[in-house]
C-alpha cells in the first residue's frame, strides 16, 4: 500500500470496513483513496462514497494484508464479529 494519512480511517467505519475489507489510505476535502482487493465493486465505491461524503478512488492491496490493517485499525470492535448472534431463517 502506498502511503497512509494515520486519520483516513476515521472516514470509514469499522463495520464498514471490516465488510468490504478496505482501508483507508489518505483523503482530501473532495477525494478519498482506499485499498481494496476489489477495486471494480460498485457498491463498494457507492458505499464507502456515501459514508465518507467524497469520491472514491481505489488501490490494489492484497485480500490477507487488508484483513490484518483492519484488524489493527478497529481493535476496538474485534470482538464485536463474536459476540453477533448468527443469522437464522
Amino acid at each position: 500500500m502506498s502511503s497512509v494519512d494515520p486519520h483516513a480511517h476515521r472516514l470509514i467505519p469499522g463495520v464498514v470496513a471490516r465488510r468490504r475489507n478496505v482501508v483507508a489510505l489518505r483523503f482530501t476535502e473532495h477525494a478519498l483513496v482506499v485499498a481494496t482487493a476489489d477495486p471494480v465493486s460498485m457498491e463498494a465505491e457507492s458505499e464507502l462514497g456515501s459514508v465518507a461524503a467524497r469520491t472514491v478512488q481505489f488501490e490494489v492491496a492484497p485480500p490477507g494484508l487488508l484483513v490484518d490493517v483492519v484488524a489493527d485499525l478497529y481493535p476496538e470492535e474485534e470482538g464485536l464479529r463474536h459476540e453477533l448472534p448468527p443469522l437464522t431463517h
